[in-house]
C-alpha cells in the first residue's frame, strides 16, 4: 500500500473569498449566514513591518481565512470539501485541516487521485507544495510506484511527520520516539550546565517542567488516526 501526503501552499492564505462564498452557498448554508461570514472576511488589510517601520501604503485582503480563529479551520474544510468525495472508491482519505492523505494498494487510482487534486487546485486556485508532497510505501514486497504532480515527481520518503507524530514506513514509532529521546537528553543537559544545587527535590521539579511532558508525545502515537485506519483495514 502507498500513501500520498497531500501538503497545500499557504493553505489557509489563499482561499479567494469570491470562491470560498460560493462553495458555502453550495454547500447548504443561508445567504443570511454567508453574509455574516462575509462581512467578518471583507475589510481587512495588511502592512509590511521592518523593524520599527512599518508601511503606509496597505494591501486589501481578498482570500485566506483567519489562522488563530475558531471560523479559520472550518471555513478551510468548506472550501475543500468537494475535493474529498471525488476520488475513486478503492482509495480511502482522512483529512484534518488542510493534513489530507490518499493510501490505496492500487497505484493507478492513486494517480488518477493525484491528478484529480492537481485539477481542482488549478480550478479553485490553491496550490500545492510540492516538496512536501509525499509518498510513504508500505509493505516488504511494495514495487515503490513512481506518482507525479503534473510533470513534477512526488518525492518518496521512508518516514513522514503527520499530525506532529513521525510515521515510518515500517509502521513503528522509532524515529518518532527517537526524537522524543534525543530532545529529553538535549533538554537534560541544558537544564544541568544551567543550575547547580545539591538538592534532589529540585531537581526533581525540573525534570517535571521541563523533561516529563515530552513522554505524552510518545504516548500520542498510540492513537495516531492513520495506523489505525490502516489497522482497520485489516492488513497487519
Amino acid at each position: 500500500m502507498d500513501v500520498i501526503f497531500i501538503d497545500f501552499k499557504k493553505a489557509f492564505d489563499s482561499e479567494p473569498h469570491d470562491l470560498l462564498m460560493l462553495k458555502m452557498l453550495n454547500f447548504g448554508i443561508q445567504p443570511n449566514l454567508c453574509d455574516w461570514f462575509r462581512s467578518f472576511l471583507s475589510d481587512r488589510i495588511s502592512k509590511i513591518k521592518i523593524g520599527n517601520y512599518i508601511s503606509s501604503n496597505f494591501f486589501p485582503i481578498t482570500s485566506g481565512v483567519l489562522q488563530g480563529t475558531v471560523t479559520g479551520p472550518f471555513l478551510f474544510l468548506i472550501y475543500i470539501d468537494d475535493l474529498l468525495s471525488s476520488f475513486p472508491e478503492d482509495v480511502r482519505v482522512t483529512a484534518f485541516a488542510d493534513d489530507i492523505k490518499l493510501f490505496s494498494n492500487n497505484s493507478v487510482s492513486l494517480q488518477k487521485s493525484i491528478d484529480i487534486v492537481v485539477a481542482w487546485c488549478t480550478k479553485w486556485k490553491l496550490a500545492l507544495a510540492n516538496n512536501k508532497t509525499l509518498v510513504l510505501h508500505l509493505g516488504k514486497s511494495n514495487p515503490n510506484v513512481e506518482y507525479f504532480t503534473g510533470a513534477l515527481k512526488v518525492k518518496a520518503t521512508s518516514c513522514a511527520r503527520d499530525l506532529g507524530i513521525f510515521v515510518d514506513n515500517k509502521l513503528t514509532y522509532r524515529s518518532h520516539i527517537d526524537r522524543i529521546v534525543n530532545n529529553a537528553l538535549h533538554k537534560s543537559r541544558v537544564i544541568l550546565r544551567s543550575f547547580r544545587s545539591s538538592n534532589p527535590t529540585f531537581y526533581f521539579k525540573l525534570f517535571n517542567a521541563y523533561i516529563s511532558p515530552l513522554s505524552s508525545m510518545a504516548a500520542k502515537s498510540s492513537t495516531h488516526p492513520l495506523i489505525n485506519s490502516l489497522k482497520n483495514l485489516n492488513l497487519f
